[in-house]
Protein backbone atom coordinates (compact mmCIF):
# COMPACT_ATOMS: atom_id res chain seq x y z
CA UNK A 1 0.00 0.00 0.00
CA UNK A 2 2.74 2.38 0.61
CA UNK A 3 4.28 1.92 -2.57
CA UNK A 4 7.74 3.36 -2.93
CA UNK A 5 9.23 6.91 -3.49
CA UNK A 6 9.40 7.23 -6.77
CA UNK A 7 5.91 5.61 -7.42
CA UNK A 8 4.26 8.79 -4.98
CA UNK A 9 6.24 11.36 -6.88
CA UNK A 10 4.76 10.06 -10.38
CA UNK A 11 1.67 10.23 -8.97
CA UNK A 12 1.99 13.85 -7.51
CA UNK A 13 3.63 15.08 -10.38
CA UNK A 14 0.32 14.27 -12.05
CA UNK A 15 -1.62 15.80 -10.03
CA UNK A 16 0.43 19.57 -9.73
CA UNK A 17 0.26 19.52 -14.04
CA UNK A 18 -3.57 18.68 -13.91
CA UNK A 19 -4.37 21.47 -10.64
CA UNK A 20 -2.08 23.96 -12.33
CA UNK A 21 -3.80 23.56 -16.12
CA UNK A 22 -7.32 23.73 -14.16
CA UNK A 23 -7.39 25.99 -11.98
CA UNK A 24 -5.39 28.52 -14.79
CA UNK A 25 -8.67 28.05 -16.76
CA UNK A 26 -10.80 29.04 -14.24
CA UNK A 27 -8.54 31.68 -13.17
CA UNK A 28 -8.57 32.84 -16.56
CA UNK A 29 -12.65 33.32 -16.85
CA UNK A 30 -14.05 36.51 -16.90
CA UNK A 31 -16.85 36.54 -14.08
CA UNK A 32 -19.72 39.04 -14.82
CA UNK A 33 -21.56 39.28 -11.11
CA UNK A 34 -24.60 40.11 -13.00
CA UNK A 35 -24.82 37.14 -14.47
CA UNK A 36 -24.67 35.47 -11.26
CA UNK A 37 -28.07 33.82 -9.80
CA UNK A 38 -29.69 36.66 -7.19
CA UNK A 39 -28.96 33.56 -4.51
CA UNK A 40 -25.50 33.46 -5.31
CA UNK A 41 -25.09 36.81 -5.12
CA UNK A 42 -26.54 37.21 -1.65
CA UNK A 43 -24.36 34.10 -0.38
CA UNK A 44 -21.33 36.72 -1.56
CA UNK A 45 -22.41 39.66 -0.39
CA UNK A 46 -23.07 37.74 3.56
CA UNK A 47 -19.48 36.73 2.80
CA UNK A 48 -18.13 39.85 2.33
CA UNK A 49 -19.13 41.25 5.37
CA UNK A 50 -17.17 38.75 7.58
CA UNK A 51 -14.43 39.90 9.01
CA UNK A 52 -12.57 36.46 8.87
CA UNK A 53 -13.30 37.10 5.14
CA UNK A 54 -11.73 40.52 4.70
CA UNK A 55 -8.63 39.73 6.60
CA UNK A 56 -8.55 36.53 4.59
CA UNK A 57 -8.87 38.73 1.06
CA UNK A 58 -6.11 40.66 2.01
CA UNK A 59 -3.98 38.08 3.28
CA UNK A 60 -4.51 36.10 0.00
CA UNK A 61 -3.27 38.85 -1.71
CA UNK A 62 -0.16 39.02 0.34
CA UNK A 63 0.40 35.12 -0.61
CA UNK A 64 0.15 35.73 -4.62
CA UNK A 65 2.00 38.22 -4.33
CA UNK A 66 4.82 36.07 -2.49
CA UNK A 67 4.45 33.79 -6.04
CA UNK A 68 4.44 36.58 -8.26
CA UNK A 69 0.87 36.90 -8.66
CA UNK A 70 -0.55 40.72 -8.77
CA UNK A 71 -4.03 40.57 -7.66
CA UNK A 72 -6.18 44.09 -7.88
CA UNK A 73 -9.28 43.16 -7.76
CA UNK A 74 -10.81 41.58 -4.81
CA UNK A 75 -14.69 40.88 -4.40
CA UNK A 76 -17.58 39.15 -6.68
CA UNK A 77 -15.92 38.57 -10.04
CA UNK A 78 -12.18 37.20 -9.18
CA UNK A 79 -12.24 33.49 -8.65
CA UNK A 80 -8.23 34.19 -8.00
CA UNK A 81 -8.98 36.42 -5.51
CA UNK A 82 -11.25 34.23 -3.85
CA UNK A 83 -8.80 31.18 -4.08
CA UNK A 84 -6.11 32.83 -2.29
CA UNK A 85 -8.40 33.95 0.34
CA UNK A 86 -9.41 30.39 0.77
CA UNK A 87 -5.96 29.23 0.84
CA UNK A 88 -5.16 32.09 3.68
CA UNK A 89 -8.95 30.49 5.46
CA UNK A 90 -6.44 27.17 5.12
CA UNK A 91 -3.59 28.50 6.84
CA UNK A 92 -5.04 29.96 9.76
CA UNK A 93 -7.19 26.61 10.45
CA UNK A 94 -4.01 24.29 10.26
CA UNK A 95 -2.01 26.94 12.57
CA UNK A 96 -0.41 24.81 15.56
CA UNK A 97 1.42 25.69 18.20
CA UNK A 98 1.81 29.69 19.23
CA UNK A 99 -0.57 30.88 16.21
CA UNK A 100 -2.62 28.03 16.87
CA UNK A 101 -6.30 29.13 17.20
CA UNK A 102 -9.17 28.38 19.75
CA UNK A 103 -11.61 25.62 18.71
CA UNK A 104 -14.81 27.88 18.59
CA UNK A 105 -12.82 30.16 15.96
CA UNK A 106 -11.56 27.57 14.14
CA UNK A 107 -15.13 26.12 13.41
CA UNK A 108 -16.54 29.40 12.33
CA UNK A 109 -13.34 29.82 9.79
CA UNK A 110 -14.13 26.69 8.84
CA UNK A 111 -17.64 27.21 8.46
CA UNK A 112 -16.51 30.69 6.06
CA UNK A 113 -14.25 28.52 4.00
CA UNK A 114 -16.95 25.79 3.32
CA UNK A 115 -19.32 28.34 2.48
CA UNK A 116 -16.56 30.03 0.21
CA UNK A 117 -16.27 27.12 -1.79
CA UNK A 118 -20.04 26.16 -1.83
CA UNK A 119 -20.04 29.90 -3.24
CA UNK A 120 -16.90 29.49 -5.78
CA UNK A 121 -17.78 26.24 -7.25
CA UNK A 122 -21.47 28.26 -8.18
CA UNK A 123 -19.78 30.74 -9.73
CA UNK A 124 -17.46 29.25 -11.64
CA UNK A 125 -17.68 25.53 -12.72
CA UNK A 126 -14.51 25.35 -13.97
CA UNK A 127 -13.40 26.13 -10.53
CA UNK A 128 -15.52 23.25 -9.49
CA UNK A 129 -13.70 20.64 -11.93
CA UNK A 130 -10.32 21.57 -11.00
CA UNK A 131 -11.03 20.95 -7.28
CA UNK A 132 -13.02 17.95 -7.91
CA UNK A 133 -9.87 16.64 -10.49
CA UNK A 134 -7.37 17.82 -7.64
CA UNK A 135 -9.20 15.36 -4.83
CA UNK A 136 -9.28 12.39 -7.31
CA UNK A 137 -5.58 12.84 -8.37
CA UNK A 138 -4.85 13.05 -4.21
CA UNK A 139 -6.37 9.71 -3.56
CA UNK A 140 -3.37 7.25 -4.71
CA UNK A 141 -1.19 9.88 -2.50
CA UNK A 142 -3.24 9.30 0.35
CA UNK A 143 -3.72 5.92 0.49
CA UNK A 144 0.38 5.61 0.13
CA UNK A 145 1.14 8.01 3.02
CA UNK A 146 -1.45 6.04 5.23
CA UNK A 147 0.24 2.88 3.94
CA UNK A 148 3.53 4.44 4.69
CA UNK A 149 2.40 5.69 8.05
CA UNK A 150 1.32 2.33 9.17
CA UNK A 151 4.54 0.69 8.04
CA UNK A 152 6.42 2.92 9.83
CA UNK A 153 5.27 1.91 13.49
CA UNK A 154 6.72 -1.60 12.59
CA UNK A 155 9.92 -0.54 10.09
CA UNK A 156 12.09 0.65 13.31
CA UNK A 157 11.71 -3.14 14.44
CA UNK A 158 12.13 -5.10 11.89
CA UNK A 159 15.02 -3.40 10.06
CA UNK A 160 17.28 -1.75 13.06
CA UNK A 161 16.45 -4.70 15.54
CA UNK A 162 15.53 -7.60 13.34
CA UNK A 163 12.29 -8.41 15.07
CA UNK A 164 8.36 -7.07 15.97
CA UNK A 165 8.42 -6.37 19.63
CA UNK A 166 5.53 -5.89 21.48
CA UNK A 167 5.64 -2.03 21.40
CA UNK A 168 5.27 -2.04 17.41
CA UNK A 169 2.92 -4.68 17.78
CA UNK A 170 0.57 -2.67 20.20
CA UNK A 171 1.19 0.85 18.16
CA UNK A 172 0.63 -0.88 14.91
CA UNK A 173 -2.82 -2.41 16.03
CA UNK A 174 -3.49 1.15 18.42
CA UNK A 175 -2.66 3.18 14.85
CA UNK A 176 -5.39 0.71 13.01
CA UNK A 177 -7.99 0.89 15.70
CA UNK A 178 -7.66 4.37 15.41
CA UNK A 179 -7.97 4.65 11.60
CA UNK A 180 -9.51 7.72 10.92
CA UNK A 181 -7.15 9.75 13.20
CA UNK A 182 -4.31 7.75 11.47
CA UNK A 183 -6.12 8.69 8.07
CA UNK A 184 -6.01 12.51 8.78
CA UNK A 185 -2.58 12.94 10.03
CA UNK A 186 -1.41 10.46 7.23
CA UNK A 187 -2.75 12.84 4.63
CA UNK A 188 -2.64 16.24 6.67
CA UNK A 189 -7.04 16.86 6.26
CA UNK A 190 -9.09 16.21 9.43
CA UNK A 191 -11.89 15.03 8.04
CA UNK A 192 -10.31 11.87 6.04
CA UNK A 193 -11.61 8.13 6.87
CA UNK A 194 -9.52 5.47 6.53
CA UNK A 195 -12.54 3.23 4.94
CA UNK A 196 -12.97 6.37 2.32
CA UNK A 197 -9.48 6.39 1.26
CA UNK A 198 -8.35 2.34 1.43
CA UNK A 199 -9.99 -0.36 -1.20
CA UNK A 200 -11.90 -2.79 0.44
CA UNK A 201 -8.96 -5.02 0.13
CA UNK A 202 -6.07 -2.96 1.48
CA UNK A 203 -8.08 -2.42 4.42
CA UNK A 204 -8.94 -6.07 4.77
CA UNK A 205 -5.32 -6.26 4.39
CA UNK A 206 -4.27 -4.01 7.09
CA UNK A 207 -6.44 -5.45 9.75
CA UNK A 208 -5.43 -8.69 8.73
CA UNK A 209 -1.91 -7.72 9.45
CA UNK A 210 -3.36 -6.09 12.75
CA UNK A 211 -4.94 -9.32 13.75
CA UNK A 212 -1.86 -11.87 12.81
CA UNK A 213 0.42 -9.46 15.32
CA UNK A 214 -2.30 -9.98 18.03
CA UNK A 215 -2.30 -13.25 17.82
CA UNK A 216 1.32 -13.52 17.46
CA UNK A 217 2.01 -11.39 20.21
CA UNK A 218 -0.78 -13.56 22.48
CA UNK A 219 1.29 -16.80 21.52
CA UNK A 220 4.61 -15.17 23.10
CA UNK A 221 2.65 -14.36 25.94
CA UNK A 222 0.58 -17.63 26.62
CA UNK A 223 3.98 -19.53 25.94
CA UNK A 224 6.23 -18.02 28.39
CA UNK A 225 7.23 -19.04 32.03
CA UNK A 226 5.54 -17.53 35.08
CA UNK A 227 8.82 -15.10 36.64
CA UNK A 228 11.89 -13.31 35.79
CA UNK A 229 13.95 -13.79 32.49
CA UNK A 230 16.59 -15.52 34.56
CA UNK A 231 14.16 -18.04 36.07
CA UNK A 232 12.22 -18.42 32.66
CA UNK A 233 15.69 -19.09 31.15
CA UNK A 234 16.58 -22.34 33.52
CA UNK A 235 12.92 -23.35 33.47
CA UNK A 236 13.63 -23.51 29.61
CA UNK A 237 16.83 -25.16 29.94
CA UNK A 238 15.86 -28.13 31.95
CA UNK A 239 12.93 -28.58 29.40
CA UNK A 240 15.54 -29.07 27.03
Amino acid sequence: IAGDEGKREFFDAARTTNANELYKKAFAEAIDPDTLAPATLRSIDTLMTRPSMQRALAEGRELASESGITINQAGKGNVEALHYAKLALDDQIAATGANAIGPTRKRALMATRDKLLDVMDEMSPAYGEARRQYAADSVPINRMDIGNRLYETLKPATTDFGGITRENTAAFTKAVRAGDATAAKATGFKGSKLADILTADELQAVNNVAKDLARKANSNELGRAVGSNTVQNLISQNVL
